[in-house]
Formats: structure tokens, sequence, C-alpha cells
């Protein structure tokens, strides 16, 4: 095809009547006019929505860039759309010794055959203004057994993280929701509403073992996964490193096999609350920094800001947000002494 130069034409959009310069190749007139994809876009006769593009990897080199969220959003879009699903189901088992509270009264008795269980409905409004649906089941809570799974706390972390430089922290997307309930302990977390009776197919919050379950299940999921961390429903990655190339591959290279794992067992990650690749990071009431850990700068502000105690109870409240810092301080015990005579008084 031979050019015979260019020329500038003024076109408008004939649905916003707006009106835009585009630089056009002068042909043979025997070829089709085409407006390029660049033209198409600035005068918004389409819209490409790149969120919903996925880009598949063939073999393993990956072109995705760690230091982007929008580009691993891209690549692994399926992991932060949707719902999860944790493998395997989580079947709810009931203390027989446990009687209804009317019952011991002697106000109903006891039948032989199986009696649904209906709790109140209690809706919680979270701070982003999300309504979330929760059960009132004081009764169930009673009976239920309890698996007694130790959960993690901060402390048993600090220990993996004394040569972590740079951190990333997933959230899982309604955690809960991604354990399966078989039907019979479906029927136990059923609740009722203004409009009928419903039931949990999911498991959902306000049952007593539902965190020690959830924490037991994800913890199977991610397990053998390096330089990967989960408290609750936060996922901690780190990379360490001596330079920070180093730690920066360390750390996509984790990231990178976490991702995937989410992907094949249909884990989904909350995308707006995802921190990528960052050398400080609030975690679980600390700050995780390149440095080490220090103390959460929001503690430290609500402590400053405390109201200043009138009362023995008071007092207490202040010591009580006080001890957070015990770790930070050696000799904080010392220090507080004196505030601590006032609750002798």
């Amino acid at each position: 095809m031979n050019s015979y130069g260019t020329c500038m034409l003024r076109l408008k959009n004939a649905k916003t009547h707006k009106g835009y310069k585009v630089k056009f190749i002068v042909v043979d007139d025997k070829y089709t006019q085409l407006l390029g994809a660049k033209a198409i876009q600035a005068m918004n006769l389409i819209k490409i929505q790149f969120e919903n593009i996925m880009v598949c990897e063939k073999g393993s080199k990956s072109n995705a860039d760690f230091s982007s969220i929008s580009s691993l959003r891209s690549i692994y879009a399926d992991v932060f759309e949707g719902e999860g699903t944790f493998q395997g189901i989580l079947k709810l088992e009931i203390d027989e010794s446990v009687q209804p509270r009317l019952e011991t009264l002697g106000v109903l008795k006891s039948v032989d055959t199986p009696t649904d269980w209906v709790s109140s409905l209690v809706i919680v409004k979270k701070p982003s203004g999300i309504i979330r649906l929760c059960i009132d089941p004081k009764p169930l809570n009673k009976a239920l057994k309890r698996c007694y799974y130790l959960l993690p706390i901060i402390e048993d972390l600090l220990p993996h993280l004394n040569k972590a430089k740079v951190f990333s922290k997933c959230d899982i997307q309604n955690g809960f929701w991604h354990v399966t309930l078989p039907e019979e302990s479906s029927y136990l977390t059923t609740f009722e509403t203004p409009f009928g009776r419903y039931r949990w197919i999911k498991m959902t919050f306000g049952i007593s073992p539902a965190p020690e379950y959830f924490q037991q299940f994800l913890e199977r999921e991610i397990e053998g996964l390096p330089g990967v961390k989960t408290v609750v429903d936060d996922i901690l990655v780190y990379g360490e490193g001596d330079t920070i190339e180093a730690e920066n591959q360390d750390h996509d290279s984790k990231l990178k096999a976490l991702l995937v794992r989410c992907r094949e067992r249909n884990i989904k990650i909350n995308k707006d609350k995802f921190m990528l690749r960052v050398t400080a990071m609030p975690y679980i009431g600390h700050l995780l920094t390149a440095d080490g850990v220090k103390p959460d700068p929001e503690k430290i502000a609500a402590i400053v800001n405390m109201e200043k105690p009138t009362d023995v109870k008071g007092v207490q409240r202040l010591l009580g947000m006080i001890n957070y810092l015990t770790k930070f301080v050696g000799n904080l015990s010392d220090i507080c002494e004196p505030i601590r005579q006032l609750t002798h008084s």
C-alpha cells in the first residue's frame, strides 16, 4: 500500500457533538477509510474494560509487573472477582447433653426425632458502610462442639520476619463464605426474617467455632507456601534479600505462588484491601517495616489522645492500653509503676 502523505481532518462525535482533530494517512481511493483505535478511544466511540481482560500465561515465564496492582489484577483477574470456596465441607457437631433452656425449666419435653434450630437475624453495618447479615445463635452456640484450634497471634509471626524487607497483604473476600456447610449443618444455621426462614449454605458469622474452623481451612489451603503467613483472613507475603532487587524478586516469586494457589483452590482476594510490595505496612495492630516491627502509629495516637482518667477504672483503662507497648519498651513496668500505684489508693 503506497502512501501519498498525511492530512489533518476535523471529525465530530455524532452523539456528543464534540469535535476532534485526527491525523489520516492518504492512500488510493480503492481502499476503505479506516479510523485508528487510538482515535476511536479518544472520541469515546468505544470504551475498553481493561479489568475484564485476563492474560493467560504460557510456559513458566511471567510478564506480570509485581509492582503494579492493576497488572496483577489483570493477569489474576479471576482471583480478585466473585466468591471463593475452600476444598471440603464443614460438619457442625452437636453435644447431645446440652438441652434447650425451656426444656431445662420444664416448659418443653424432649422428643426422639431431630428438631430444627432457628436463630435471630442480626444486621451489622461495617465501617465501610456495607451491611453484613449475621445470626444470633446463643442456644445453638451452647450446643456446638468447639474444635479448639489454636489461633495464631502476631507474636507467632514475628520470628519469621527478622529479615523481611518488603511486604504485601491479601485480605480474603468474604472469608467465612469460603467454607461450605453440608445440608445437615446448614439447617442448624436456620434464621428467621420478616420474609420467612432461611439457612446458610456457607459458614456464617455468629456461630462460636467459626473463627477456629476458618483459620484451620485457610492454613490448609496455603500450606507449604514459603514467605506466606496468615492471621485470620489477612494473608501476609514478605520478601527477603540483601539488595532491593533481590528482596523484590524474592517477594514477587512468593506472591506469584500465592496467587497461583488461590486460582487453583478458588480463593478470592478483596481487590479493595490488597496492599502490594510496600516497605511499611500495618498488620494486626503492629507496623511491619524493613527495619523491624514497630508500634502502630494509630495505637500510639489513641493512647496520647485518651481523656485524662479521673477514677480508678480510668487509670486501669490507661494501663491496659499502655500495656500494648510492653514488647517495645524494656522497662515499661518500672515506668508505669507510679501510675499503677494510683489504682491502690
